[in-house]
């Protein structure tokens, strides 16, 4: 039986890659794999790696990723075979903000949310089409990682069309508000603890709505 070589998308949060890791799947093409996605290492080729992917989105594939480029060298891998992770935290909102551990953020919320009162926070995937024109990246003074959208997703909801994110309200989301006076970023220390949290294979965390 081979053995599984465990590793995880590490070296993707800098400027260039914002949390996000480029692979092929031969059954779909281009995709993008989230920051702290575990993967059974398959091969380490000259110009590529293969990977298997355990968790998120994308279980269940087999990827091809390249090498990262480093002092103009290539053949330095974006994974890393360590990876601190904790269990699943919850998230709550309680009227128009969210706690999360010492964390405060002040959130604009879409009705329709307010519905359930628990909702699973799940793997993001990346996708262009939900973001606005105006979504407020690291160039425009936001978030390196504005561009990462978490879905989530109540027990009886079919498909998790609700999102947590950061920037201006929308349809159906818990939306945080960018503050230009934030220097420490919370939208980014969110971001890095719920990638770093697990429930399972599938999810990240729990959101509660409190009343």
């Amino acid at each position: 039986m081979k053995s599984i070589k465990i590793f995880y998308v590490a070296n993707v949060i800098d400027s260039l890659n914002k949390g996000w890791l480029k692979a092929t799947i031969e059954e779909q093409g281009e995709v993008y794999i989230p920051f702290s996605t575990k993967v059974d290492l398959l091969e380490s080729m000259n110009d590529f790696e293969k990977i298997y992917i355990l968790e998120g989105y994308y279980k269940g594939s087999t990827a091809i990723i390249p090498y990262m480029l480093r002092h103009g060298k290539s053949h330095y891998s974006y994974l890393n075979s360590r990876m601190r992770l904790r269990s699943g935290p919850t998230i709550r909102i309680k009227g128009e903000r969210l706690f999360f551990g010492q964390y405060l953020f002040k959130v604009m919320i879409d009705r329709t949310v307010l519905n359930k009162k628990k909702y699973s926070i799940k793997f993001p995937v990346r996708t262009s089409k939900i973001l606005p024109k105006d979504y407020l990246d690291e160039t425009k003074g936001g978030s390196r990682f504005a561009e990462t959208w978490f879905p989530i997703q109540a027990d009886d909801d079919l498909y998790p069309e609700k999102y947590l994110h950061l920037g201006s309200i929308s349809k159906g989301c818990i939306t945080v508000e960018y503050n230009p006076r934030d220097r420490s970023n919370l939208w980014n220390v969110l971001y890095l603890k719920l990638m770093r949290s697990r429930l399972n294979d599938i999810n990240l965390g729990y959101l509660a709505i409190e009343k």
